[in-house]
């Protein structure tokens, strides 16, 4: 796949590519901590 040129991934998305951060949102030792984050 190649890199996009520009900030826009909407191809990405279209392919079924899903990004993940390298650092997630849960807090150390409190599973389920982001549970009522919105998303």
């Amino acid at each position: 796949m190649p890199i996009p040129k520009t900030g826009n991934l909407l191809t990405w998305t279209k392919q079924g590519v899903f990004l993940l951060n390298a650092t997630l949102t849960v807090r150390k030792d409190t599973p389920n901590s982001h549970k009522d984050a919105g998303w």
